[in-house]
């Protein structure tokens, strides 16, 4: 397998299957048309009050299956699992030494004191809290599930624990910084072809715009607005002789969505809730956009919804490339993200209804205009009929 299908591959952490997906509703007819059915609301809540929870740096994943840790002389062997709401399993070891190894498969990294003092994640769903501070102190390890955080019994225990170990109470900031990781097949003569052919790889540089194995990866430095990314991303494509697709017919090609924040407590949010966050951006731009993924990505099974991954800024978020077909399209999308995140991270929740899955039009109408609203919905019917290539030469009227 080529190395950047393998990268792709690599991003499916809590990914469901998805068969392809009937276009969303134009909007001139949008659900109204069909047949009715139930309205369900959707909740979805994530605790945001100010915690020492939020006060770590860093993150830590394990395996699937039991993690062992050394305590004293022996070793334990704790399960990756724990039910229900339970602040479960403390265990105590002995003073490690820097960068000293825990597991097979968790490196820690501790201060030059040998003091672990950082709240990390496991990618199995658990919150991971490695809690100690002073000259001698005990360690202890809180496994935890993100969701029994919003139990508030829950929430304070460990909020109170780790005070008490000196981690300060940190404030939730709505801010986010938007960034994108997108893939594009190259075009010369007509012809798709290797992206490596024409952007040779450059030893011991990583320039924002290179090719990784087929495909050209473009990714725009972060920005605090949607025009403000556009303006990165057309800013780095400018000069290209080549012609840029998203069709993804020959090679599979993604528009990776990255959100971030220069607030610690932010990024530490987006990543042990990311199900949550994942949820409602799948309902709202994943459903949409799904029907518009290339061949490729379906053959490959890369399509779908529920596909992310953790990073040290927060979270990336898969979508499929076509969205840089449109200037427009592309600007709305990181609207309509940046509002509804920033939404969740503001108020705790974001409550909105649906019919067949499908958020109703008046909900999109609380994040965009009824002109955005528009062309968002006819999106996937306009570029299934239309030009698959970057418009590069719109750099000057970002």
């Amino acid at each position: 397998m080529p190395p950047f299908c393998q990268a792709c591959k690599e991003m499916v952490i809590q990914g469901k299957s998805a068969q392809r997906a009937a276009p969303f509703p134009a909007a001139s007819g949008g659900l109204a048309g069909r047949e009715e059915s139930m309205i369900k609301t959707q909740r979805i809540h994530i605790p945001i009050r100010p915690s020492p929870i939020w006060d770590g740096d860093r993150v830590f994943e394990a395996p699937g299956g039991p993690m062992v840790y050394p305590i004293k002389a022996k070793d334990i062997t704790v399960p990756n699992i724990f039910g229900g709401t339970v602040l479960a399993k403390r265990v105590e070891y002995v003073e490690v030494k820097v960068s000293k190894r825990l597991s097979s498969s968790i490196q820690v990294e501790v201060s030059q004191k040998g003091l672990l003092d950082c709240v990390g994640l496991v990618s199995g769903g658990q919150v991971l809290a490695v809690v100690g501070r002073g000259s001698e102190p005990k360690r202890t390890l809180v496994f935890l599930e993100p969701q029994a955080l919003k139990d508030p019994e829950v929430f304070e225990a460990l909020s109170g624990l780790l005070l008490k170990e000196g981690f300060e109470r940190v404030g939730v900031s709505a801010h986010l910084k938007l960034g994108g990781e997108a893939e594009f097949e190259v075009v010369v003569g007509g012809r798709v072809v290797p992206a490596e052919d024409v952007f040779p790889h450059e030893e011991g540089f990583e320039p924002p715009v290179r090719a990784e194995g087929c495909v050209l990866k473009v990714e725009p430095d972060m920005a605090d607005t949607p025009l403000e990314y556009l303006e990165n991303f057309y800013a780095l494509i400018k000069g290209i002789d080549c012609a840029l697709s998203t069709k993804g017919k020959v090679y599979p090609i993604v528009g990776t969505m990255c959100f971030g924040s220069q607030d610690k407590a932010a990024r530490n949010v987006l990543r042990i809730f990311a199900q949550d966050i994942v949820r409602v951006l799948d309902d709202f731009v994943g459903r949409v956009l799904l029907p518009t993924y290339g061949r490729a990505c379906w053959e490959e099974k890369l399509a779908g919804l529920g596909n992310y991954k953790l990073a040290s800024y927060g979270l990336a978020y898969r979508v499929p490339a076509s969205i840089y077909a449109e200037v427009e399209t592309l600007r709305i999308v990181y609207k309509l993200a940046k509002n509804l995140l920033e939404t969740l991270l503001k108020k705790g929740e974001v409550s909105y209804r649906t019919r067949k899955g499908y958020p109703l039009r008046e909900e999109y109408m609380r994040f965009l205009s009824e002109e955005e609203v528009d062309l968002l919905m006819s999106f996937p019917e306009r570029y299934r009929g239309g030009e698959k290539l970057v418009p590069v030469e719109v750099q000057s009227h970002v």
